[in-house]
């Protein structure tokens, strides 16, 4: 199988590949995929994922699942593959939350649901809110809740509208990972990435690369109760320049990722910051 994958991939991505295919399509063992004795069975046996990886389409989506925070999720095109930076979000949020309070969550742009049913699963006092712009994201994210025994309230909100929260109740967090690529980045981007996941979940136009963290921002001061808290994923390249923005009005705090680089924002809502900052 390896040896199939090796002409597409990299030697130790294309071994990967294999473990999750012995783990997920087969009784093989991981043995039989490091020393590739199983190679002629593969072929003959994984014909549609051999030609969809070498097509360059992603392994989760083949599959039609995806690992997160130790829960196993159904992932498809209509939602982007959850990753390991989202990951290090939520628990950024569990190591400062208390599983014991009812608090009230809103997870904005939820995709296949990935940030809210962990928060869910792991603070089970709380009451989670997700919304995405896309109806089929939000059935794969009820799909997922279902399949980990979770409940969130999930809707259909569009956060360039003014008007999407109204009538909401008052919350003790949002948290959001929203599209922050610009456009002009997308020709760097893994063929994987750029020909087979949503583009609405991916970019932001070159000229307004923040546009998602500042309306969620003016969303969230009416959202959150006060001394909420504002979570954000951030671009690395982007989140200086979001921690700057939001100073202005938020008591801000970047946090880094596994690869040292400033991907994490977290923000607390309190009403006389600005005057007291004037």
């Amino acid at each position: 199988m390896t040896s199939a994958l090796r002409p597409y991939y990299e030697s130790r991505e294309a071994q990967n590949i294999a473990f999750v295919l012995a783990e997920v399509r087969s009784d093989l063992s991981r043995q039989d995929y490091v020393l590739d004795t199983a190679t002629d069975w593969c072929v003959e046996n994984f014909a549609y994922e051999l030609d969809a990886l070498r097509a360059g389409k992603p392994l989760q989506y083949i599959l039609g699942e995806a690992y997160f925070y130790g829960m196993r999720l159904s992932v498809s095109p209509s939602a982007l593959i959850p990753r390991p930076e989202t990951e290090e979000l939520v628990h950024l949020l569990l190591t400062g939350l208390d599983s014991t309070k009812p608090y009230r969550i809103l997870d904005i742009g939820t995709g296949s649901g990935c940030i809210a049913i962990a928060l869910a699963k792991h603070l089970p006092q709380a009451e989670v809110w997700a919304c995405d712009i896309s109806a089929a994201a939000l059935a794969l994210a009820v799909k997922n809740a279902g399949s980990i025994g979770v409940f969130v309230r999930f809707f259909e909100a569009d956060v360039r509208q003014s008007d999407c929260f109204l009538d909401m109740p008052m919350f003790d967090v949002v948290v959001s990972n929203p599209p922050y690529i610009p456009i002009g980045e997308s020709s760097s981007l893994s063929s994987r990435v750029k020909n087979y996941e949503p583009a609405e979940a991916l970019y932001v136009s070159n000229e307004k690369p923040l546009l998602f963290y500042e309306l969620i921002a003016v969303h969230a001061r009416s959202l959150l109760k006060e001394n909420g808290l504002l979570a954000f994923e951030c671009h690395a390249d982007y989140a200086e320049a979001c921690a700057s923005v939001l100073s202005k009005s938020w008591i801000v705090r970047l946090y880094q990722d596994f690869q040292e680089k400033n991907r994490m924002l977290l923000a607390q809502k309190h009403q006389n910051f600005e005057n007291e900052n004037r």
